[in-house]
């Protein structure tokens, strides 16, 4: 299994991260405002460059104020760096003082063959081994796209089946999913197979994984899942469609009639909109989800992780959690799995295995340890 690497320099609040992504199910953890939605939003921003253009990840990402990092020199870019197997993929902006000038380099190599390469403050740079005139703020890697060269994998990793989505393009925040909406009138009738990042598209998704050859098995995964974790409140779906619209009505165990999805809990919603997050991965991808617990029972949770634990770990995909929940980390188990955004470390994210108190936490679980502030705790404005 191959997970993906990925280094950031000066970018918002990161002065510096150097981040070994596992296959399978991490956890991201720290203090609130220690940086772990802005690292998860590397992904976004990332994907956006790829598939628009850096003004439009600069603006998707929180606007031009703040973009470099204030402790970073005036003639220090913002680099990030994306590597997996032997594909890396570099990526350098010249950031001035209240803004972006515009500028970039980009390099992709392969087996340490350059396959796509330009300066920064250079109009032109080589695609392919052939002179390459770039357009304004747009990345030349998406041209890269069926052309003969060996970084397939890193190409591959910037898309997702809906097209021209990243790695990935949106990260779902628990808190955020519009759970609003899906009960006031469902889901738009689509022939969409990846959850959008409100989850306001899940009965069209669902209902369309269901009734694919290709992709009932994703449907198949939802289903159990649930199941698990609410065991008297879930035992199958059905769908309808009203108008253009289609909404969803739910089977309980020991009831003859299904009850109408719109009466359920927050909770139930998060659990489901998460499933079919993870279940939009195909192989080898990674997904990002923040607050995972959010409004969730520990029971749900543990059934939860087991889940997507299980089903990452057979696709070969990649699943981040970004989280404060102690039952989440009991649940994880490996704690090679965990990475702490520590206030006073000099890169980020530490992994909890690395920890320099690492001897002290074996005799703490995961979770409990973290409850206890052992690790990951904001800084003690005492000292």
């Amino acid at each position: 299994m191959q997970g993906v690497s990925l280094t950031v320099k000066n970018f918002r609040g990161l002065r510096e991260v150097r981040w070994e992504i596992p296959a399978g199910v991490s956890a991201l953890v720290g203090p609130n405002g220690a940086g772990k939605s802005t690292l998860l939003s590397v992904f976004e921003f990332l994907g956006t460059v790829v598939f628009r253009d850096i003004g439009s990840a600069v603006l998707a990402t929180g606007g031009p104020v703040l973009f470099k990092h204030l402790d970073a020199g005036d003639a220090d870019p913002v680099t990030f760096a994306v590597e997996r197997g032997a594909t890396l993929w570099e990526l350098e902006i010249a950031a001035g003082v209240g803004g972006i000038d515009g500028d970039f380099g980009e390099r992709l190599v392969v087996d340490g063959r350059p396959q796509l390469e330009r300066r920064m403050f250079e109009r032109n740079g080589e695609l392919a081994g052939q002179p390459h005139a770039y357009q304004t703020g747009k990345s030349a890697l998406e041209r890269l796209s069926g052309k003969s060269i060996d970084g397939a994998e890193m190409i591959d990793l910037f898309k997702n089946e809906a097209g021209a989505r990243a790695l990935p393009t949106e990260v779902y925040r628990a808190g955020r999913y519009d759970i609003a909406s899906l009960r006031r009138g469902g889901s738009m009738i689509d022939s969409a197979t990846v959850l959008s990042v409100t989850g306001a598209n899940v009965w069209s998704v669902l209902r369309n994984w269901r009734d694919r050859r290709a992709t009932a098995e994703r449907w198949a995964f939802v289903r159990d899942a649930m199941r698990a974790s609410f065991p008297g409140l879930f035992d199958d779906l059905d769908f309808e469609v009203a108008a253009q619209s289609v909404v969803a009505s739910v089977h309980v165990p020991g009831r003859s009639r299904p009850i109408p999805a719109h009466v359920f809990s927050d909770g139930w919603y998060s659990a489901l909109l998460s499933l079919a997050a993870v279940a939009s991965a195909t192989e080898g991808r990674l997904v990002a989800i923040d607050e995972v617990e959010t409004a969730l029972h520990p029971h749900a949770i543990r059934s939860l992780i087991g889940a997507v634990t299980e089903r990452a770990l057979d696709r070969d995909a990649m699943v981040v959690l970004a989280t404060h929940s102690p039952v989440v980390l009991n649940a994880l188990h490996d704690r090679d799995a965990v990475f702490i955004m520590e206030p006073d470390a000099a890169t980020q994210p530490v992994r909890l295995s690395d920890h320099p108190n690492r001897e002290w936490l074996q005799h703490f679980a995961v979770g409990d340890a973290y409850a206890a502030e052992e690790y990951g705790a904001p800084p003690n404005e005492a000292a």
